[in-house]
């Protein structure tokens, strides 16, 4: 072929429009599921915490320090006469003050009207004898010595714990992801698809918490009518799968 066939040829080629190209590219995350699962264990409770608080009240700052000092040995002689080592009683909040914030007030004894002292203590306490606990709370509330004319608050909260929740806590989180590719699994059949590797997980966070199941029932005579307590640990997880 003559050379200059050769180079009409090419410059046709070079004039003729291009064909229109593209690359469609669809993202790895298009073709993902993302599901959340939940885990609940629980197990009896192994200790009980004990909130006590109590308030004692007299005319002047020294009667009622020295009421609330009569109070407090009563109450530790009981803790101690049921096996409560020191080491488990802390102190959490202790304060001495005018009644009623320092306003001055009716007070409670009939015919009086001078304003009154208060001194207070919270003790936070450790029970490992849980069938000890209702009982306990019953003396620490109850006192037969009690003037009726003197101003004796007492008030018990009792939350049940676990002393190693780590096992449990492991149970749950295995429960959550579990239920998690349980529901992906359920989705995907259900959208005529397949599940493929795992791509993320992420802990949506949990919650540890004492319970006490009958905590509402009052307690006769006898201090029954609380239960042992149950602790219960949750979990939450967000898993995403690829599809294919």
């Amino acid at each position: 072929m003559p050379r200059s066939l050769w180079i009409a040829l090419f410059a046709l080629l070079l004039a003729a429009p291009a064909r229109a190209q593209f690359t469609l590219s669809v993202p790895d995350t298009a073709r993902v599921l993302t599901v959340s699962g939940l885990g609940r264990a629980s197990a009896d409770a192994d200790r009980a915490v004990l909130r006590i608080a109590f308030e004692t009240e007299g005319e002047t700052i020294d009667e009622a320090i020295q009421k609330h000092e009569q109070e407090v040995d009563r109450v530790q002689a009981l803790l101690k006469a049921s096996g409560i080592a020191d080491d488990d009683i802390k102190l959490e909040r202790a304060s001495v003050g005018p009644a009623g914030g320092g306003m001055r007030y009716e007070s409670l004894r009939p015919g009086d009207s001078e304003q009154t002292f208060t001194a207070s203590r919270i003790l936070v306490v450790g029970v490992d004898d849980l069938d000890s606990v209702p009982r306990l709370m019953g003396e620490i509330v109850r006192n037969d010595d009690d003037d009726l004319l003197d101003i004796q608050r007492r008030n018990v909260d009792v939350r049940y714990t676990l002393q190693a929740p780590e096992a449990l806590e492991a149970e749950a989180l295995r429960m959550a992801v579990a239920k998690a590719r349980e529901r992906a699994e359920m989705i995907a059949e259900m959208a005529g698809v397949r599940l493929g590797d795992v791509t993320s997980v992420s802990e949506g966070g949990g919650s540890l918490f004492g319970m006490d199941p009958r905590a509402a029932a009052m307690m006769n005579d006898n201090g029954s009518g609380l239960t042992d307590g149950e602790y219960v640990v949750t979990s939450a997880v967000v898993v995403t799968f690829r599809i294919r």
